[in-house]
C-alpha cells in the first residue's frame, strides 16, 4: 500500500519553486542584455567628456587634443583640464564618474600604476579602470639650462654623488617622472632634491627661471626648448639613443643599466563600463591611431612614437610591468 511522504513531497515543490525562481532570473537577465546592447547601440547620443588630470600645454594635454582632430564619434569630445594632487584629483574624479562612456580619463597606465602604488589613488586603480587604447609613446629626458655649469652627464653626476640631496630636480607630478627619477638616484647612487609641480610648463618654466638647477621631462616636452638652445639635454632613459635627440647619449651608455618609466599616452573608462561601449569607443579612436597625418604629428611635430595599443594589449602590458614599478616605489617608501 502506498504511504504518502509528505516531507519528500515538500522537497520537490521547494525545487520546483526554485527552478522556476532561476528560470525567471535567466529570462530577466536575457532581456536586460538585449535592452542594454540596443540602448548602447545609440552610444553616443551627447558629448563625451574626457579628463586630462594635467594642466594645459603639456603632454598630457596635447596628445589626447592632437588625436582628437582625427577622430569622430558623431558627438563632440570636451576636453576638461583638472590638474593638482599629482594628477589625483582629475583621475579620481573619472574614476568616480558614471560608467556610460561619456566621461572618460586621458592618463598614463604607468602613471595609473605608480598612484596606486603609492597610495595616491586606490590600490588597484589600474586593473579598475578600463584601459581603451594608448596612442603613443614618450620617453624621459634629463636636462639642465642652458646657463649650468654641467656641461655633460658626466659633470653633473660627479656633482651629485658628493653634493647628495643639494640639486633640485624639477617634474610634473609624482607618478612616472617621479618614478624616473628615483630610478636615475638608484642606479647612479646620488640622492636629488624632486620638487614636483602640477603640469609640465611650469617645470620648465622654474628651471629657466633658476629656481631649481635640473628637470626631468619628455622628450616631446622639452623637444622645442633644446631646440631653441634653453635647455641642455644630458641624457635620456630608453634602451637605445632617441630617434629625437641621436646625439644624446643613454642612461645605458654612461654607465648606468637602467631605463626609464615608460611615458605612454593612454585612455581609460571608469570600471564598470559596458564592453560593448568600450569596444565602440576602441574602434572610434583606432581610426584616429591609423590615420596617417596623426602619425605624422606624433613624430615629426611633438617627438612622440605613435603606437595602436589595442585594449587588450594595453591591459597585457599593465600586469607586466606592475609589479616593477610596485616593488621600487616600496623600496622608497619611509
Amino acid at each position: 500500500m502506498y504511504e504518502f511522504d509528505e516531507a519528500r513531497c515538500v522537497n520537490v515543490k521547494i525545487r520546483r519553486f526554485l527552478f522556476v525562481i532561476a528560470c525567471c532570473a535567466f529570462f530577466f537577465a536575457a532581456v536586460s542584455e538585449v535592452f542594454a546592447i540596443e540602448e548602447h547601440g545609440k552610444f553616443p547620443e551627447r558629448p563625451i567628456k574626457i579628463i586630462v588630470p594635467y594642466g594645459a600645454g603639456g603632454s598630457g594635454d596635447l596628445t589626447i587634443r592632437t588625436l582628437l582632430k582625427f577622430t569622430d564619434f558623431g558627438q563632440p569630445v570636451v576636453i576638461v583640464n583638472m590638474a593638482g594632487a599629482g594628477s589625483t584629483i582629475g583621475t579620481m574624479e573619472a574614476y568616480h564618474s558614471t560608467p556610460d562612456g561619456y566621461t572618460l580619463l586621458a592618463n598614463t597606465p604607468a602613471g595609473m600604476i605608480v598612484g596606486g602604488a603609492k597610495g595616491q589613488l586606490p590600490a588597484e586603480i589600474y586593473n579598475e579602470m578600463i584601459p581603451i587604447i594608448v596612442m603613443g609613446v614618450d620617453n624621459p629626458v634629463f636636462c639642465v639650462g642652458k646657463d649650468s655649469p654641467f656641461k655633460d652627464a658626466a659633470q653633473f653626476f660627479e656633482y651629485a654623488k658628493a653634493n647628495p640631496g643639494k640639486l633640485r630636480l624639477a617634474s610634473a607630478g609624482m607618478s612616472t617622472m617621479y618614478t624616473s627619477s628615483l630610478i636615475i638616484e638608484d642606479s647612479a647612487g646620488i640622492d636629488l632634491n624632486y620638487v614636483a609641480f602640477d603640469s609640465s610648463t611650469k617645470t620648465r618654466a622654474a628651471l629657466l627661471g633658476g629656481h631649481v638647477e635640473t628637470l626631468l621631462s619628455t622628450i616631446s616636452e622639452s623637444g622645442p626648448l633644446i631646440d631653441a638652445g634653453d635647455l641642455r639635454p644630458l641624457f635620456v632613459m630608453s634602451k637605445e639613443r632617441s630617434p629625437f635627440l641621436p646625439e644624446v647619449p643613454t642612461l645605458i651608455e654612461l654607465g648606468y643599466n637602467a631605463v626609464g618609466c615608460l611615458g605612454t599616452r593612454g585612455v581609460w573608462a571608469p570600471a564598470g563600463t559596458s564592453q560593448s561601449i568600450v569596444e565602440k569607443l576602441e574602434a572610434g579612436f583606432m581610426k584616429g591611431l591609423k590615420n596617417p597625418e596623426f602619425k605624422r604629428i606624433f613624430m615629426e611635430d611633438m617627438r612622440i612614437e605613435p603606437v595602436e595599443w589595442s585594449s587588450t594589449e594595453t591591459k597585457a602590458w599593465v600586469e607586466e610591468s606592475a609589479p616593477y614599478y610596485k616593488k621600487l616605489l616600496k623600496l622608497h617608501s619611509n
